[in-house]
């Protein structure tokens, strides 16, 4: 069974007071296996504020608990925010939380970090491409600050997308 009281706080938090979840919708394509991309030289050039290298995500059904997991794994430019700073260059994962929200359309999908660690929403996905918009997704061991954080996002509270491609299933395995 699903923790609504969690999910809808959650989500609350990340994307509006005013935004109500839906919990049983199984009609709705869930997000399934591996998506993943690493960025070219070239296309970093273009993008001087990014902050991610190389990103993999993918996705997880929980049947005991009825709930959908994302793991995004992802590894850090050095440029943008991290540039010279430790969190440049360096890998980093995250599991996720995964819920279908109604309230942005048939098919929409958001996942968030427990706590205060942000989330993003699915804004596209077909049989090839998954594009990811967040404006506040921490990377790292936030909640204790033992190690090293990063904010996906390239200004804080600055909407940013990501193009993730379908992979082979082993691609996210070996990250």
């Amino acid at each position: 069974m699903r923790n609504t009281t969690f999910t809808k706080t959650l989500a609350r938090g990340l994307f509006g007071a005013g935004l109500v979840v839906a919990l049983a919708a199984p009609t709705l394509a869930a997000p399934e296996g591996c998506w993943s991309r690493q960025y070219s030289d070239a296309h970093l050039a273009r993008q001087p504020a990014q902050v991610v290298a190389a990103a993999w995500l993918s996705f997880h059904f929980d049947q005991d608990h009825d709930q959908l997991f994302a793991m995004l794994s992802v590894v850090t430019t050095n440029q943008g925010h991290v540039r010279g700073t430790a969190n440049a260059n360096m890998f980093v994962d995250q599991g996720l939380l995964c819920w279908p929200n109604t309230a942005r359309g048939a098919d929409a999908w958001s996942c968030a970090i427990d706590g205060d660690g942000g989330g993003f929403e699915i804004t596209r996905m077909d049989a090839k491409v998954l594009e990811f918009r967040t404006r506040h997704l921490l990377m790292g061991n936030f909640e204790d600050n033992t190690g090293p954080v990063v904010n996906l996002a390239e200004q804080a509270w600055t909407d940013v997308t990501y193009r993730l491609y379908r992979a082979d299933d082993a691609a996210c395995e070996t990250n």
